[in-house]
This record gives structure tokens, sequence and C-alpha cells, in this order.
């Protein structure tokens, strides 16, 4: 049983992902190979049994820690409303090696997209560097220019929770009225 289970299961949620299977040792492999970084082992131990999970009947949201100075988000909801799995042909909507790839170029070059809400903000993973294992919000409409090459920094970037461990004992669920 997974230390999350419990927790999870009080979101009352449900797989978005047909193809979303529990992925094998070789899969998580390959998916490190590909970012060129280790998974922090609670996030691996999530990614093994929630990966394409969603809220149901409620929402999920988390708040923001620390923002960047100047912005005055500390405390702002986030929304978090599916979290991205590995699909047996790693293309498409919620599949965690694809959004990356579609992302990597617009946001730190350590980051990797491990939920979406509704608007096409993502909620990030460091997996290097000094902030490694800290989970981030993503702020597509805040995006800064940068040249080709050169890596986007953090002034979108609002900081969640320093592990992902935190971050989802950090989740607030609000059932649906019905």
């Amino acid at each position: 049983m997974s230390r999350y289970q419990e927790r999870i299961e009080s979101f009352t949620g449900y797989c978005v992902c047909d193809d979303c299977k529990t992925p094998t040792e070789e899969q998580l492999q390959a998916v490190e190979r590909e970012i060129g970084a280790v998974l922090p082992a609670d996030y691996r131990e999530f990614l093994t049994h929630y990966g394409g999970y969603a809220a149901y009947s409620g929402s999920l949201s988390s708040r923001i820690l620390k923002a960047f100075p100047g912005a005055d988000f500390i405390g702002e909801e986030v929304p978090v409303n599916v979290f991205l799995g590995i699909k047996e042909d790693s293309s498409g909507a919620y599949d965690l090696l694809s959004t990356y790839y579609c992302f990597r170029e617009r946001m730190p070059f350590n980051f990797l997209p491990i939920a979406i809400d509704l608007l096409g903000n993502m909620i990030c993973l460091a997996v290097s560097g000094e902030d490694q294992g800290s989970v981030y919000y993503w702020d597509r409409e805040c995006e800064e220019d940068v040249d080709e090459g050169e890596e986007p920094g953090y002034s979108n970037v609002y900081l969640l929770a320093i592990s992902f461990d935190e971050f989802i004992n950090m989740l607030q669920f609000e059932r649906e009225e019905e």
C-alpha cells in the first residue's frame, strides 16, 4: 500500500487516462533518462500508483508559499486538476513526457511538469539543482520572453512546497455541492 493511498482516496477521484497504467520500472527509468535526472523517491512512489489522476466531484488546490521578489501572491490558492501519468504510447493529453517536451523550453530547465490546472498552468517538480524536490506553480500567462537557448527564469513560478510529500499533504479538497 502506498503512503498516499488514504490521502488520494479522500479526494474521491478517478483516472482520466484510459491508457495510464501502473508504470514499470523500465518506464520509470526511461523517463529519468529522458529528463536527465533521477525522480525524487516520494514523487516516484506517487507516480507508480496515481499518475493520470483527477479530482472528482470537487476541486483540489494548494497555496503559494513564496513568490519572486515584488510579487504579492503568497497565500493565493492554486488549482490542481490532473496529475500527469505515463501513457503506453507516450503521447497526448496528460502524458508526463509529452507535456515535458512541450514545455521544457518555456520553463526553468530543471522543472518537470507533474500536474496541470484547467487553464494550462503547470505544477512542476524541480528534479535537479539546489531546489531539487521542491514543487512550483508555473504561470503560463506571465512567461518571460527569452532568446532561443537561453534558460527561462523564475519570474513566473511560485513555490508551493519544499517536497512532493509536503505538497500532497498540503492539498485542500473542496467537495462540489450537488
